[in-house]
């Protein structure tokens, strides 16, 4: 059940770890490997991935907003542009790739409440996004741990 309204340091962290390589291993960001729940690769590229990431952050705010009005519908309050616009911060401090997965799963969970049906299409491809984010995420910190990176592809 949706309870708060994520702060924008939140949306800032989430949105400058998705956008640098994930592990020595990769020469990708993450976010180039997030398809929507179509399937289609909305936030590709390397030369636009802050833009298209920035756009990514932008639908997500929107979906916390969201379920927070649907939940607390008396307390609805404009989302304030000013606060909640997030832009890529060259050469910002990122979290480790374990606090991006908790900061991931946090709105996903604030994002949980059911929406009207108007908005309900795009709330779930975010939400399939921020799935797909995740899986993501734990995919690079297996692929980091020494376990994985010793095992037998044979197995033992």
């Amino acid at each position: 059940m949706s309870a708060f309204m994520c702060l924008p340091d939140v949306f800032q962290q989430i949105l400058n770890r998705l956008v640098v390589d994930h592990s020595q291993m990769r020469s990708y960001p993450l976010v180039g490997a997030i398809p929507s729940a179509d399937g289609v690769y909305r936030y590709t590229g390397t030369d636009d991935r802050y833009e298209l990431a920035e756009m990514m952050i932008e639908d997500w705010i929107e979906a916390n907003h969201n379920a927070l009005s649907a939940r607390y519908p008396r307390d609805v309050v404009a989302l304030d542009k000013t606060i909640y616009t997030i832009k890529h911060r060259a050469f910002a401090k990122t979290v480790s790739l374990p606090v991006l997965y908790k900061l991931i799963e946090c709105l996903y969970y604030q994002c949980s409440e059911d929406v009207p049906a108007d908005q309900e299409y795009k709330h779930e491809r975010v939400r399939t996004e921020m799935k797909v984010a995740m899986a993501q995420v734990a995919h690079a910190m297996i692929e980091a741990m020494p376990e994985y990176k010793n095992a037998n592809w044979g197995g033992a």
